[in-house]
Order: structure tokens, then C-alpha cells, then sequence
């Protein structure tokens, strides 16, 4: 496996973590019906149905993730 390893500093407590970002943290895992059982092709409609419910599982997550911010080693300002 991977790593791309970043120590991440909480600005409340000062407490230091060190994260792999390159963990699967955030994949949902979903089976999406075909149109029919000899086709490849997905069922649209649950495909969709699929995303929406991955994304409202991760919601949370996701908007945890984004407001994450980044500093560089040695300095104290973000981007």
C-alpha cells in the first residue's frame, strides 16, 4: 500500500495527528443494477439513486474534508 502521510495540527487543542491521505476513507462501495441481467448496461435510475445515497452516507465527511486546511512546515498561515 501507498502512503502520502501529513501531520495535521487541531487549532482549538494544538493536538498534532498524523493522517494517510491516501486512505480510502472516503469511498462508498454501491451495486447498481443493469438494465437487464445479459446487458452491461447500468439501470440509470439506480444509478443515480446509488450516488445520492453514497453521497448522503459521506455527507458529513466530505464537508469535513474540505474545510481541512493546509499550512506548510514551518509556517503557521494557510493557503
Amino acid at each position: 500500500m501507498h502512503e502520502l502521510k501529513a501531520t495535521i495540527v487541531d487549532g482549538e487543542t494544538g493536538k498534532a495527528d498524523e493522517i494517510n491521505l491516501l486512505e480510502d476513507q472516503l469511498i462508498a462501495k454501491r451495486t447498481i443494477l443493469r438494465l437487464t441481467h445479459r446487458s452491461r448496461v447500468l439501470n440509470r435510475e439506480d444509478a443515480y439513486r446509488q450516488i445520492v445515497r453514497a453521497y448522503e452516507e459521506l455527507r458529513e465527511d466530505l464537508l469535513s474534508a474540505s474545510s481541512a486546511s493546509v499550512a506548510s512546515k514551518g509556517s503557521d498561515k494557510s493557503p
